[in-house]
């Protein structure tokens, strides 16, 4: 009884009812709540709201097809909006409605209106099932040989963080702080060192490279390249400087064993789910791999 209810609060079952003046029943609330409890919760709801739910002895809930629209108004607009400010960044001819939430008939008419008003010459696409279309496309990448992504514009500045000499009269540096290694004096937090920055076209398995590291210690066995991606940046602002500004996520890491005297590069190249990281100590030829999901919030 509960999936029955949580189903009919889908938009795409209730974006269909053609006048405002109807009302949707919902399955009877009052076996999970008892008929006071939900009484008792309508009444507070329509005198904070100004709403006028209804519901019978029999403990259905009774509301506007107008009522029930308001609740997916927010989160319509949120998509709308956020959608507007993608294509002002990447101009495109096409947008395709995929998932459940597009076959919602509110969200389809929002984004054909505002869309096409804001970009004349947009064509709004929504396939006949779209909820299918995401399993339908998940099934054709994962059957496709070869690379499915020939590019991608980058959504984020993607960089490796080191050591760099520290400058007493620098405010960034003092302000961090300083480490020794062998005598020498560092700043106590890395500097980013970027590959790509946002907004790049990059060629999927395209390869950039940094090179001529070398540890900063003589007891050293290994150069570790921890690997940071960083949200977009006010263009008018300070440029990326450190790896712990606002904004900078550790998204993972590769090892090279690289002795006193002997220097590594590190390298990145843009699979299809996946960064692929390659560091090499440039002496002896060693090499070490490791793969790195797009899906950032794993780590």
């Amino acid at each position: 009884a509960w999936e029955k209810t949580k189903h009919q609060f889908d938009p795409s079952e209730k974006s269909d009812v053609p006048a405002n003046s109807e009302r949707i029943t919902m399955t009877p609330l009052a076996l999970f709540l008892g008929v006071d409890t939900l009484k008792a919760c309508v009444d507070r709801y329509n005198l904070a709201y100004g709403s006028s739910l209804e519901y019978n002895k029999r403990g259905y809930l009774m509301i506007s097809v107008l009522q029930m629209q308001t609740f997916f108004t927010k989160v319509i607009s949120k998509i709308v909006a956020h959608v507007k400010d993608l294509i002002i960044e990447n101009p495109v001819s096409y947008v395709y409605l995929v998932g459940g939430f597009a076959e919602s008939k509110m969200l389809q008419m929002r984004v054909k209106v505002d869309l096409q008003a804001a970009n004349p010459g947009l064509h709004v696409i929504v396939p006949t099932r779209p909820q299918l279309m995401v399993v339908k496309g998940a099934v054709i990448f994962g059957m496709q040989k070869g690379n499915a992504i020939m590019s991608r514009v980058s959504r984020s500045t993607y960089g490796y963080g080191s050591l760099t000499r520290y400058d007493a009269s620098n405010p960034d540096h003092t302000r961090r702080g300083k480490k020794k290694h062998d005598g020498k004096a560092y700043v106590n937090v890395k500097h980013f060192y970027s590959f790509v920055e946002h907004g790049s076209k990059i060629q999927v398995l395209d390869t950039h490279t940094r090179g001529g590291r070398c540890p900063a210690s003589v007891n050293q066995k290994h150069i570790t390249f921890k690997l940071f991606s960083a949200l977009p940046r006010d263009p008018d602002g300070p440029p990326l400087k450190f790896v712990d500004e606002p904004g900078v996520t550790y998204i993972g890491k590769v090892s090279v064993p690289c002795l006193h005297g002997e220097t590594s590069e590190i390298a990145i190249s843009f699979g299809n789910t996946e960064i692929k990281a390659k560091a090499t100590n440039e002496k002896t030829g060693q090499v070490c791999h490791a793969d790195i999901q797009y899906d950032f919030n794993s780590l």
